[in-house]
């Protein structure tokens, strides 16, 4: 899989992991109530209100990397520990900040050198056992963020001091890292999809549901780590109907229904992959 492919899967994660936890906390936390004026008070030192857009982004950042240092050091595994750093993606001039899990980098050096044996023509591991391991991992660390947020004074007042300085970035709203993320690859070329698919749409649900336009009339959902409590679907002059949801059940539906919206309800934080058929 392409780098642009992976790389919302990962941002999305870590950000969920932080803000879902800060969230649970926020509310009671006796230093991060709002004033009635409305200046977002942050802890003791940090007033949102005056300050510029350039600086309110330094201090996010800033609070991220003490929220990882704070998790690296307690966490119980070095696979979960967080590190930062700036990477310029193929094809472009312009560097971005990266937050990965250790995991998660060899996830992508073992995928990409099976890449390179199957280019070789040897024999390879495809991708998506990597891709599937990653993501596994990704929810044991999402289970060890919660667990420490709710053991650890420190990392809970660190996780609710950046959450509350993202809203305030982003006009009191809560960060998109709360809805459902989406990575999707179409088939290219040669270049093929597990199960002979035409689309594959990689998730990780919200607070949400997600709710997708479908691109064909065929589809079946895999992958699948965390819960999906109701699959439904509704088309152009048609009610919404509900699917029986079972892993690995291939669904089509009658060319004249289209155009035709799929719905995913799932516990939050569940990730699956959407396979599309022609």
């Amino acid at each position: 899989m392409g780098e642009a492919a992976k790389r919302p899967v990962v941002a999305a994660a870590l950000l969920w992991s932080v803000l879902t936890c800060a969230a649970a906390f926020g509310q009671s936390d006796g230093d991060a109530d709002d004033d009635a004026g409305g200046s977002i008070e942050v802890d003791e030192e940090v007033v949102v209100r005056g300050r510029s857009r350039g600086m309110l982004r330094a201090q996010i950042q800033l609070a991220e990397e003490a929220v990882y240092a704070r998790f690296n050091e307690i966490n119980s595994n070095d696979e979960f520990d967080i590190h930062c750093r700036r990477v310029t993606p193929i094809g472009s001039n312009i560097s971005r900040r990266v937050c990965e899990p250790n995991f998660w980098r060899n996830v992508q050096a073992r995928a990409g050198e099976e890449t390179v044996r199957a280019l070789q023509g040897s024999s390879a591991v495809p991708t998506e056992v990597f891709l599937a391991e990653g993501l596994l991992k990704y929810r044991l660390l999402d289970e060890e963020m919660r667990r420490l947020t709710a053991e650890d004074e420190e990392l809970r007042r660190s996780l609710v001091r950046l959450v509350r300085l993202m809203e305030a970035d982003s006009g009191g709203e809560l960060p998109p890292a709360f809805f459902a993320t989406v990575s999707v690859q179409e088939k290219a070329g040669e270049t093929e999809l597990p199960y002979d698919a035409a689309i594959r749409t990689s998730v990780r649900i919200g607070r949400d549901p997600w709710t997708y336009a479908l691109a064909l009339q065929t589809f079946t959902i895999a992958h699948v780590y965390g819960e999906i409590r109701r699959v439904e679907v509704q088309c152009e002059g048609r009610r919404k109907q509900r699917l029986r949801y079972e892993p690995d059940v291939e669904w089509t539906l009658p060319e004249a229904w289209a155009p035709c919206d799929l719905t995913v309800r799932a516990t939050a934080g569940t990730t699956f992959a959407l396979y599309e058929f022609e």
